[in-house]
């Protein structure tokens, strides 16, 4: 594999909303960038996956191409925040989450596409403010576009709570994203709420294995209540209501 210069936005010490490179760009730079990400992801989302990448079913977070993909993804995540609490009760809250998401399943779509499985600006490798490598592919499987894509807009939206800084000047909103990305992959979105939430409740759940792993080791006292520091499980606790 050959090696690419590039930067890629920051999450650390300071969220890119607020800091580094991306900040000091100028709305239009960072209008680029997003529609650059956009234009990476839907270049792999249009990639027939029955013809050439079948095997991707048998991956951990892999979906059979007759399965529905909503009902496979909550019992996934579900499993997870049950091993991410180490056999210890898992949060109520996320667990009451994973019930509301079983019990609005939205239907089963037609198409499903490459997974990347962690879309997110702190996985893409730029060049100006053009895309040259999508990074992290651990979660990679196969899924419908709609969870890639509402991945990275609730990652971005959580990143800017935790460090209490409004959404940067530049990125489309999430209306805006969506219509754009219906262009680029010449379909209409399905079920976009159902799946951002579901991103939301993905995030609690790795959020609260970081975080209890972090007690564990001594990072912080053993009395902090996790439910109440997790950042994405309290934008879901908002979001949910909507389904």
């Amino acid at each position: 594999m050959d090696r690419l210069d590039g930067r890629v936005p920051d999450e650390s010490p300071m969220v890119y909303h607020a800091a580094g490179w991306v900040a000091a760009a100028t709305p239009q730079q960072r209008q680029q960038l997003w529609l650059s990400t956009l234009s990476s992801m839907a270049s792999l989302h249009r990639v027939d996956v029955a013809d050439h990448f079948g095997y991707l079913s048998e991956t951990r977070w892999g979906i059979n191409l007759h399965a529905h993909a909503a009902a496979e993804r909550v019992r996934q995540w579900r499993e997870y925040t049950v091993w991410a609490s180490d056999n210890d009760n898992p949060p109520s809250s996320l667990m009451r989450a994973w019930d509301t998401l079983q019990a609005a399943l939205p239907p089963r779509p037609n198409v499903l596409s490459i997974g990347w499985g962690d879309a997110k600006l702190g996985n893409v490798m730029f060049q100006g403010f053009d895309v040259v490598a999508l990074l992290d592919w651990e979660l990679c499987g196969i899924g419908p576009a709609e969870e890639d894509l509402m991945n990275l807009l609730a990652v971005d939206a959580v990143l800017a709570d935790l460090f209490r800084v409004p959404r940067i000047d530049g990125f489309a909103s999430r209306e805006e994203t969506i219509a754009t990305y219906e262009h680029l992959l010449g379909r209409e979105m399905v079920a976009t709420n159902w799946w951002y939430v579901f991103a939301l409740a993905k995030m609690a759940a790795e959020m609260h294995r970081i975080l209890r792993q972090t007690r564990k080791f001594g990072g912080m006292p053993t009395d902090v209540d996790l439910e109440a520091i997790n950042g994405a499980l309290q934008r879901l606790q908002l979001e949910i209501e909507t389904l």
